[in-house]
């Protein structure tokens, strides 16, 4: 008894205080709420914030009304007096199905609505940093948590999402629950994940198929079966609500689409930009080699990793990470927010990284910190500068090398390991 009395004493002592816990709570969550608030009083000064249009959306929804109608969506842009912000916006830009998450919050007023959409956004980031660890069975984690939150909360795109109210987060941790999900073997709940997607669905316009892919070759039949079942719930559901809507929507985002592929951050505007620098416009047409490229070299990939692909989070982690890489590398219409979704290849590296030998490691780690701290601001001081920022593709460009790298250094490092214990076991023999 006096043995326990001692090593529940040392517990004690090796533990903060409960008030102390309490403390640091309250004062994280008075940092976040003011946070939150001078985020929302940002909007309402400048009424400039992309989160607006989504609640827009919900209120049309929420009254009968089609969010694609230019009458319906001038006269709540007026009646909140913000129609001199975006006079450029005759209608609702996203598919109908975007809106239906911000039905409920179209219930309150945009201020309020604002600032549950922020704290909502920031317990997803949270979430999603668990759903990897949990997925990669990350059993150290809590020796890298403070290097792995602190390359979350300072990743610049995470600030820009938050800033302007986008999706990226709430798809940030649907792809974050597809792989922990897919790891543990829950194939039917990671097809609805990937379903959901759609809510903006050019972001994963290599991610989907490649998945749905894998998935075919692992006969995955939930997986693809729930999937279908979710899009077509979309599709019903949103021809019941609103049944004109793809005629009055497919010529908006094609529009739009045709002017931001230009200047993107994705591997059409940069190359659009250098053809422009170098008055060789016409030449602007090759960038869909490079494009074509890639795509065959994934799918390549994945072929001759059929046999163990996507079985483990092991080898689902490295592999999901570069399909979204590179679906945000050639996506025809996104913005440097969206990058928010590079977050899911930085955990990938630094799990990928922390296992090697200490000097391989640290020039790993050294490398992804400067890509996903210093390197996203730096580029947006650029993109201000200029005003184009194109420049930011450099960003994922980046982060692919530095997961092509970490993933190979990892697998050098594993086949070692596994030739230096079968030396011993023979040895031993």
């Amino acid at each position: 008894m006096s043995n326990l009395g001692i090593i529940s004493s040392r517990q004690r002592k090796g533990s903060l205080p409960l008030f102390v816990k309490i403390l640091l709570l309250i004062s994280l969550g008075v940092v976040v709420l003011g946070s939150d608030l001078w985020i929302v009083n940002f909007r309402e000064r400048s009424r400039g914030d992309d989160f607006f249009q989504f609640w827009a959306a919900g209120k049309a929804l929420l009254h009968g009304d089609d969010p694609y109608d230019p009458q319906t969506w001038r006269g709540i842009y007026e009646r909140e007096g913000r129609w001199r912000w975006q006079t450029d916006q005759p209608v609702f830009l996203y598919p109908l199905w975007t809106a239906f998450p911000f039905v409920l919050l179209a219930t309150l007023p945009t201020f309020w609505a604002a600032l549950l959409w922020a704290a909502i956004n920031q317990l997803f980031l949270v979430l999603s940093a668990m759903l990897v660890i949990k997925g990669l069975d990350w059993n150290n984690y809590k020796q890298w948590l403070l290097l792995i939150m602190a390359l979350l909360i300072t990743f610049e795109p995470l600030s820009l999402t938050i800033l302007f109210g986008q999706l990226g987060i709430l798809l940030l941790v649907l792809i974050c629950g597809i792989f922990y999900l897919v790891s543990h073997g829950r194939h039917a709940i990671a097809g609805v994940l990937l379903g959901l997607t759609l809510i903006k669905p050019q972001l994963f316009i290599l991610v989907i198929p490649v998945l749905l892919l894998v998935m075919l070759l692992e006969r995955r039949w939930s997986f693809i079966a729930s999937f279908a079942i979710t899009v077509m719930g979309l599709v019903i559901s949103s021809w019941l609500l609103v049944p004109q809507w793809p005629i009055r929507w497919q010529g908006n985002p094609v529009e739009t689409a045709n002017v931001r592929l230009t200047i993107s951050p994705t591997i059409w505007g940069f190359s659009h930009t250098v053809v422009t620098g170098l008055e060789r416009a016409d030449w602007w047409a090759l960038t869909t080699l490079p494009a074509c490229l890639v795509l065959i070299g994934v799918v390549s990939y994945l072929w001759f990793m059929r046999r163990n692909a996507f079985r483990t989070g092991d080898q689902l982690a490295p592999l999901l990470s570069l399909t979204m890489i590179i679906s945000l590398l050639i996506s025809p219409y996104m913005l440097s927010y969206d990058f928010v979704l590079l977050l899911l290849p930085v955990m990938t590296c630094l799990w990928l990284i922390q296992p090697l030998p200490s000097l391989i490691r640290r020039a790993l780690l050294a490398s992804l910190i400067s890509c996903a701290i210093f390197l996203p601001w730096a580029l947006l001081a650029i993109s201000a500068q200029t005003g184009q920022e194109t420049i930011t593709v450099l960003l994922p460009a980046s982060l692919l090398a530095i997961l092509l790298a970490a993933n190979f250094a990892k697998g050098r490092w594993a086949a070692s390991m596994e030739s230096t214990k079968a030396c011993e076991e023979f040895t031993t023999l």
